[in-house]
């Protein structure tokens, strides 16, 4: 239920977020179980949220509002209309019980993410079909995602489950760079899709989590 509650969160902040920048952004999100890798340890839930461009592509680097904008204003922690991105929501469970947190230790570490991404791009047609013969793929290997706010710090998450919070994890994100796409007369750049895979979330050293990766394989599509 907490974590059904903290999707339903996130995703209406998404599609507040695509109101406030003035368009309906598309958006696709799964969720995977990633089990403890030892018993007793702690097992992982990560929820990747797909955020796909504006069609027809067209990019604004410089644009802080509207349908194309590509640049992120303070706070703002997701992928643009303009450029696209995604993000990944991890809940963890049995933190309670490992020992260093029934010690009561102080955790200064933080969460790391990365993950490879490929995105699709090419032209469409007028009558809206995508035209294969101008696909072009845009990859990325082991890319370090940003980290909401001050999610990634293993001492505020353990303040939240010590203040009688919910079972909580870090959240990560990544705001695409723009690409460039030329077509031919009478085609319309397009985003035509995102693979994102081998997804993994990183500590180390740390008096509660340990030293460990949660690793998805994946893909995950947008």
């Amino acid at each position: 239920m907490r974590k059904s509650v903290k999707r339903c969160l996130i995703l209406a902040l998404a599609g507040i977020a695509a109101l406030v920048l003035g368009q309906a952004t598309a958006y696709a999100w799964y969720t995977e179980y990633i089990p403890a890798s030892t018993p007793g340890g702690i097992g992982a839930s990560m929820t990747f949220t797909a955020a796909m461009p504006t069609e027809p592509y067209a990019p604004d680097a410089a644009a802080f509002e509207g349908p194309y904008t590509c640049t992120l204003l303070y706070h703002q922690y997701f992928g643009t209309p303009g450029c696209g991105g995604f993000s990944v929501d991890v809940t963890f469970d049995n933190v309670q019980a490992q020992p260093g947190y029934i010690a009561g230790t102080y955790d200064p570490t933080y969460f790391y993410a990365y993950a490879d991404t490929a995105r699709t791009f090419g032209c469409r047609t007028a009558d809206g079909d995508f035209d294969w013969n101008t696909a072009f793929v845009v990859r990325t290997t082991d890319t370090q995602l940003s980290a909401v706010y001050v999610t990634t710090e293993a001492a505020y998450l353990l303040y939240e489950l010590n203040s009688g919070g919910p079972d909580n994890g870090p959240d990560f994100y990544v705001n695409f760079a723009p690409v460039t796409v030329s077509c031919p007369t009478g085609e319309t750049p397009s985003q035509f899709g995102l693979k994102v895979s081998n997804l993994s979330i990183t500590i180390a050293d740390s008096p509660v989590y340990g030293t460990q990766t949660w690793t998805y394989p994946g893909p995950f599509y947008g």
